[in-house]
């Protein structure tokens, strides 16, 4: 089983070692964090451009990535007029038709991933929240709409707290946000402390509040979010800089979680990272620093058994 089905970019990041990193884990989905055209590309966790984004995904083809793409634009309202609205190529337009203008910035992006004979979006991820787009099964139809006329027949998803309703709005993907629940239970708030012990009570402790949402179960749509975002006090979030879930112990959580789930929901259960940038640090800093040691320790092993031939 892979350690989680997604991995979702906050910030943007898009260098050939976050390239090196992903393909290391191989999800079966990167969720692209993507800035508008006026956004300073010239910042690593800005941009990409529709140039970086080119580079980026044949480096993640040629590190081994075999998985999908989809794209997350950032769309909050403080962004709009700096980074999207009538910038590069995009049409410049009001608030109220803002989506039309990430659709089109989705089709400028596929086109040149097609033009470049590599893989393209599969996806967009709309993120309404702080945003000039409606949460509505409504608004879904329209985006869908139009990107169908401007040839891109491709998955709408969207996000929001742990208990999104897919069927509500329509939508092809949900991801509930997990890292919402600690207002929910007491055993969910507090420091997340890494141990075998805590990823079962947390694995648990979810999946009992889960069981009681028909939304949640029966759907492999349903994408479960979980974060390696910093602030472990008030929800369970894996990536607090005293508290780092390694890789070993956050597939340890996974695991359990599936089992859990698994007894009341009878789909495929999808898992992913959020905030995956601090997830993929501490998982491939720890997976180099073992084979860093294996190899030394092979090494030298060579090393005696060359010397005791000559003894």
């Amino acid at each position: 089983m892979s350690l989680v089905n997604f991995l979702w970019q906050d910030h943007s990041a898009h260098d050939e070692e976050t390239a090196k990193q992903v393909a290391n884990i191989n999800p079966n989905k990167l969720i692209i964090n993507v800035d508008g055209p006026g956004s300073d590309v010239k910042n690593p966790q800005c941009g990409p451009s529709i140039n970086q984004l080119v580079i980026f995904v044949n480096q993640l083809t040629k590190n081994g990535f075999t998985g999908t793409i989809a794209m997350h634009p950032d769309a909050t309202k403080g962004d709009y007029e700096h980074d999207w609205n009538g910038k590069g190529k995009l049409t410049k337009r009001n608030t109220t038709e803002a989506w039309m203008t990430y659709c089109d910035y989705f089709h400028q992006m596929n086109q040149a991933l097609k033009t470049n004979k590599l893989v393209t979006f599969t996806e967009i991820l709309i993120e309404t929240e702080s945003s000039y787009i409606p949460r509505t099964p409504e608004m879904f139809a329209d985006i869908k709409a139009y990107l169908n006329k401007i040839g891109e027949s491709v998955a709408i998803s969207t996000t929001g707290d742990w208990n999104i309703s897919r069927s509500d709005l329509k939508v092809n993907y949900v991801y509930p946000q997990l890292y919402d629940m600690g207002y929910v239970s007491n055993l969910l708030r507090g420091e997340n402390v890494p141990s075998v012990a805590r990823a079962q009570a947390v694995a648990k402790g979810m999946v009992n509040i889960l069981k009681t949402k028909p939304a949640m179960l029966n759907d492999p749509h349903v994408n479960f979010t979980f974060s390696y975002a910093g602030d472990d006090v008030d929800a369970p979030v894996f990536g607090n800089p005293k508290r780092v879930w390694n890789k070993k112990l956050f597939g340890t959580f996974i695991e359990n979680f599936n089992k859990e789930l698994s007894q009341y929901s009878g789909s495929n259960i999808n898992t992913g990272v959020w905030h995956c940038s601090e997830a993929l640090t501490a998982w491939n800093t720890i997976a180099g620093s073992l084979g860093k040691k294996i190899a030394i320790g092979a090494a030298i092993i060579g090393l005696l058994i060359t010397l005791l031939l000559f003894l």
